[in-house]
This record gives structure tokens, C-alpha cells and sequence, in this order.
């Protein structure tokens, strides 16, 4: 059976601020433990809008407090594009 290959179109060039944003999520490594910080980052120009630190990765504690961070930095287009990667989170 022939495998098919699926191409993506990735539009990494947003010219409009506050249409496309991107989220991540990592931890650090303390000496007390794990944190988990949380990054909302504006495609357009490549800036940080949103950000949360917690010890959880509990979605109140890391997404929510980083989205409402962003929403007051930055105004939303009408039609907002947010993306995450899929990892374990």
C-alpha cells in the first residue's frame, strides 16, 4: 500500500497584529522543584503578549493567567488563529 504524503502549508509571515498567536509551554528545572512557564507570542512581529509561571501545569494556573496577559496587551483581530504545539500538555 502507498503511504500518502501529506504536505502542510506553514505561513510563518503574519502582517496584521493580533490575528495569529502561538503558545508554548516548558518547564524549569529549581532546586525546589518543576515550573512550568507559559508563552502566548504574537506571530506578527515575534513579541511576547502573555506569560504565566506556576508549579502545576493545571490549565488555570498556566494558559489562562498567560491568555488573559495577552488580551490586555494586544487587541484581537476578528478572526484569531491560536496555536499550540501538541505536546504532553
Amino acid at each position: 500500500m502507498k503511504q500518502e504524503r501529506r504536505t502542510f502549508r506553514r505561513e510563518f509571515k503574519v502582517a496584521q497584529q493580533g490575528k495569529v498567536w502561538i503558545l508554548d509551554i516548558t518547564y524549569i528545572r529549581t532546586l525546589e522543584g518543576e515550573l512550568y512557564l507559559t508563552v502566548i507570542i504574537g506571530l506578527a512581529d515575534r513579541k511576547i503578549i502573555g506569560c504565566a509561571i506556576s508549579r502545576s501545569m493545571r490549565a488555570c494556573e498556566t494558559v489562562a493567567p498567560a491568555w488573559l496577559m495577552a488580551i490586555r496587551n494586544r487587541p484581537i483581530h476578528t478572526k484569531l488563529i491560536f496555536r499550540s504545539d501538541s505536546g504532553v500538555q
